[in-house]
C-alpha cells in the first residue's frame, strides 16, 4: 500500500483520476455486500485513457511495484445484467446501489452480480448462473464455483498514508542516519576496549617489573 499511495505525488503526470475506493459511495447498509464483492479491485487505479494506463505501468515497474490494477476510463461501458426475473428476495443489481462520479464505473465492477436480501436466495440464484451477492456479506459465484464473505471488514485509506508520506520518508532517512550512527559508536567503542585492553597488558607489564625489582632489592 505505501509502495503505490507513493504514486498519488505524480497523479497529474501519470493521467492518474483516483482510487476505485475513493471515487465510489454507497449506503452503509450495502457495504458488506459491496467490499466482499470488490474487495480485488477497491485499491485498483483509475486513469484518464490507455495512453496514461500504459505510462503508469512503466512507471510503477521502474518504481518496483509488483503488481497493480489500472482501469481506463475511455474502457468503461454501461453493461450489466438485465431482466431478473421478479423475486422478493432479490434487491436488484449491485451496481444500482452505488454511486460514482465516474460514468460506467459502477457498472464495470459490480454490474454483473445481483443482491439479494438473504445468504439462501443467493445461494440459490448462483445455482443458476449468477453471481449474487447477499446483503449480509456472502458472495456465491456462478454455479457455486466459489464462496467469498466479508463480515465487517474495512478498506485502508491510502489517503492517509499518502499524507504521511513525507514524514515517512524522512524517517526512513533518519533511521538510515541512525543505523550509520550506531555503526560508528559501535566501532569506536570495540576501538576503545582494544585500547583499554592494551593498556591493562602494559601496566601488568609494569606491575611484574615493579615487583621483580623489589624481589631483588630485598
Amino acid at each position: 500500500d505505501y509502495a503505490i499511495a507513493k504514486l498519488t505525488k505524480d497523479f497529474d503526470n501519470l493521467g492518474i483520476v483516483g482510487y476505485v475506493f475513493n471515487l465510489l459511495k454507497w449506503e452503509e447498509k450495502y457495504q458488506k455486500a459491496i467490499i466482499a464483492s470488490g474487495s480485488d479491485w477497491m485499491k485498483s487505479i483509475v486513469v484518464k485513457d490507455i495512453k496514461s494506463m500504459v505510462k503508469l505501468a512503466e512507471f510503477s515497474k521502474s518504481k518496483g511495484i509488483p503488481f497493480l490494477k489500472i482501469i481506463p476510463i475511455e474502457l468503461l461501458n454501461g453493461k450489466k445484467i438485465r431482466n431478473i426475473s421478479p423475486d422478493p428476495s432479490i434487491l436488484g443489481i449491485l451496481s444500482d446501489f452505488i454511486n460514482s462520479k465516474i460514468k460506467n464505473l459502477a457498472e464495470f465492477i459490480f454490474g454483473n452480480i445481483i443482491l439479494t436480501k438473504n445468504p439462501t436466495s443467493a445461494y440459490i440464484l448462483s445455482k443458476s448462473g449468477y453471481k449474487v451477492a447477499s446483503i449480509t456479506g456472502e458472495v456465491f459465484f456462478p454455479n457455486l464455483s466459489l464462496l467469498q464473505f466479508d463480515y465487517g471488514s474495512k478498506i485502508s485509506d491510502l489517503t492517509k498514508d499518502i499524507l504521511l508520506s513525507d514524514s515517512v520518508e524522512k524517517l526512513k532517512i533518519n533511521l538510515e542516519r541512525l543505523k550509520n550512527l550506531n555503526k560508528i559508536k559501535n566501532s569506536e567503542l570495540l576501538c576503545y576496549n582494544e585500547n583499554k585492553q592494551k593498556n591493562q597488558n602494559l601496566l601488568n607489564s609494569f606491575n611484574f617489573q615493579i615487583s621483580e625489582w623489589n624481589r631483588k632489592i630485598i
